[in-house]
């Protein structure tokens, strides 16, 4: 980090303590590293402290932090944003220090449009990991799952970079492609992306005929989500439809506003919906339901990624009886961001509240605990839905007809983007190559009969998801009255 290279400048203006040791009959004397950050920051304090207790003259720490920061930004104004974002070190995993270009990039990610590749990210500790694809994307198809770990972006190594600079690499020109190299259950995978203008419609919906119900799918809670939720409450409606399967796994939350809308369709008019606690009590406010058309019941299926805003929308149909919750555990952020725009063109985006649910139960840190925890459970890939080819042959560039077609077939399944033909193109190629580094064969884009026997053993060995949270949110619907 900058800011320790700044700590090794600051010492160059004290005494260099020295520490003497045993060392067999003599002594030896170990200088501080100025190289090493860690030892550089730990030396500077004992220089403060040794200040605070030998000095003729009362002085406080404080004062002396205040003063070296000062005189330090006085001569060096180009290192504000290091400084800032040092100081944001003490405060919590939300709160951070931005420039310009770091916040237009958070904001777009909220803002509803943007050039990517369509997927929802999260910093979980020191790994980005992935979220929901949105669909439509490049994402969706790409093979990439969500709670994937992003390892690499275009051969960089992103193992220790923050959220925003990962996502800024990510980002780019419509039209270019971009390799995401990801770690799932300790092997590594690499995928290649064309960006595209993404326009995040966080909704998707289908009616449940079975069960007299609609569902609902909420990916994020981004400024078209309220539209979007209100365009599925009126086709229900005319339907006779009054239930629904709330699905907001995945979420990681968003704008609150838009929360409140999709709230509101099954809170009564004028209830309130969260509370936002802050640490002057002065400033406490509560958020009530806006009057909608109508209202509905709802089973909401959230899991370990549902966090913020989606744990708000859950606990507030389930304290109103309006609803009860399938799944697991959400994430448990009930904290408040706001930001602050500074003259210097910086940004703070700080924690300055505390959600609470109706019933003021808290959220950050706790999570919801769903009335049915469910688990997904996996079964085994069933081998007889997969079509039969020539496994004797080698397939390679130009080559086309029916087997190329199954074998396209069978690495589409498994996640890779190819064009349903019967063309051996350089999509299959890049295909292949993928599959062949990820299995830890010789990359080179040929479908030999290695390849293909690896293949076969892939789906053998595979473990497909049964959504057991779906189907009890099935059986629960029909019985809310």
């Amino acid at each position: 980090m900058k800011i320790k290279r700044i700590f090794a400048l600051l010492i160059c203006l004290f005494t260099v303590f020295a520490t003497t040791s045993v060392h067999g009959a003599g002594m030896f004397v170990k200088f501080v590293d100025l190289k090493d950050g860690e030892e550089v920051a730990q030396h500077f304090d004992g220089v403060l402290n040794l200040i605070v207790d030998e000095y003729k003259y009362d002085i406080t720490k404080e004062e002396l932090l205040t003063s070296t920061v000062k005189e330090f930004l006085t001569a060096h104004p180009e290192y504000l944003a290091e400084f800032g974002k040092a100081a944001f070190e003490a405060l919590d995993e939300n709160s951070n220090f931005y420039t310009t270009e770091e916040y237009d990039a958070v904001y777009e990610d909220v803002s509803g449009n943007y050039v990517g590749i369509g997927i929802y990210v999260s910093q979980e500790g020191t790994q980005i990991v992935l979220g929901e694809p949105i669909e439509g994307s490049p994402a969706e198809n790409s093979g990439l799952r969500v709670g994937d770990i992003i390892k690499a972006v275009d051969g960089v190594d992103v193992s220790e970079f923050a959220l925003d600079k990962v996502t800024s690499l990510i980002k780019g020109v419509a039209g270019t492609n971009v390799n995401i190299t990801v770690l799932r259950n300790g092997i590594e995978y690499t995928y290649t992306l064309t960006r595209a203008e993404i326009n995040l419609n966080p909704i998707t919906y289908n009616v449940i005929d079975d069960a007299d119900a609609g569902y609902v799918k909420i990916s994020s809670f981004n400024a078209n989500t309220g539209l979007e939720f209100i365009k599925a409450t009126e086709e229900f409606h005319e339907k006779g439809i009054d239930k629904i399967i709330l699905d907001v796994r995945n979420n990681r939350g968003g704008y609150l506003e838009q929360a409140l809308m999709v709230a509101s369709f099954f809170i009564p008019d004028g209830e309130v919906i969260v509370t936002k606690e802050h640490k002057n009590p002065e400033y406490n406010e509560e958020y009530v339901a806006i009057k909608t058309p109508y209202k509905f019941k709802a089973v909401v299926l959230i899991n370990q990624y549902s966090a913020s805003a989606s744990e708000l929308v859950a606990s507030a149909i389930r304290d109103y009886k309006a609803g009860v919750i399938v799944g697991k555990r959400s994430y448990g952020k009930g904290s408040v961001q706001e930001v602050t725009s500074l003259l210097s063109r910086n940004y703070l985006w700080m924690t300055t509240a505390e959600y609470f649910t109706p019933s003021h139960t808290p959220i950050h840190k706790v999570g919801l605990e769903p009335d049915y925890i469910t688990v997904n459970t996996t079964k085994k890939f069933d081998m007889s839905s997969l079509e039969k080819y020539d496994t004797s042959k080698v397939y390679r560039l130009g080559d086309t007809g029916e087997n190329v077609r199954i074998l396209k077939d069978r690495l589409r399944i498994l996640g890779y983007t190819l064009p349903e033909n019967d063309v051996y193109d350089t999509n299959m190629v890049n295909a292949v190559t993928q599959f062949q580094k990820a299995t830890e064969l010789f990359p080179y884009g040929v479908a030999d009969i290695t390849t293909q026997m690896k293949l076969n053993d892939v789906f053998v060995d595979m473990d497909v998801e049964v959504d057991s949270q779906y189907e009890l949110a099935v059986k629960l619907v029909k019985e809310l009255k």
